[in-house]
């Protein structure tokens, strides 16, 4: 009875031991596909610095002229409405690239938090995966100890039995056991 409940034990702790396993592997996907989001990330950011550094040189060469220097030095209506439409885009496209900055900026800092929430679990997986595994290395050194009494008891009897003491033997061979225990305690 107790070898049946041992091994129905290590069968739940080695299904525990598995899952563990299975989480730390999922967990170790996570991480690499984190991983590869931040490097995508950092590099949109640093693309858009990029961009934007073109685009604060294309800014300095061209002049930041004001709107009164544009009026005054247009020659036509059109040629007014091109310079203040250019300027236009230009500080459009100035601030979407800051905007996209900011933006690349916190999906790399969201991405290292998840990267470092998913370590944090990996290693809270490992250490639990250990402890299962020395509970099962426990629960089988249990077993072999309890498989080899019940084989020396099983020779105890079948020597009882060739000379007709079996029962007789049993009892003396329990009475040394917990004689020994007795001396060890």
């Amino acid at each position: 009875d107790q070898v049946r409940k041992l091994d129905h034990h290590v069968e739940l702790l080695t299904e525990r031991y598995n899952e563990v396993r299975w989480h730390l592997h999922v967990l170790r996907r996570e991480i690499r596909v984190a991983t590869a989001r931040l490097k995508a990330e950092q590099l949109e950011l640093e693309r858009q610095q990029r961009n934007l550094a073109q685009l604060l040189i294309e800014q300095y060469k061209g002049g930041d002229p004001h709107t009164l220097e544009i009026v005054l030095d247009s020659s036509s209506l059109s040629q007014l409405t091109s310079s203040m439409d250019l300027n236009s885009r230009v500080d459009n496209a100035v601030g979407d690239t800051v905007d996209a900055i900011e933006a690349a900026k916190a999906a790399i800092a969201h991405e290292r938090a998840v990267l470092i929430a998913d370590r944090r679990e990996t290693r809270i997986a490992k250490r639990k995966l250990e402890q299962k595994r020395r509970q099962i290395r426990h629960e089988l050194r249990r077993r072999r100890r309890l498989e080899s009494e019940l084989g020396q008891q099983v020779r105890v009897i079948e020597a009882g039995d060739q000379i007709g003491q079996g029962e007789q033997a049993l009892k003396a061979h329990k009475w040394l056991e917990d004689a020994i225990v007795a001396d060890a305690g």
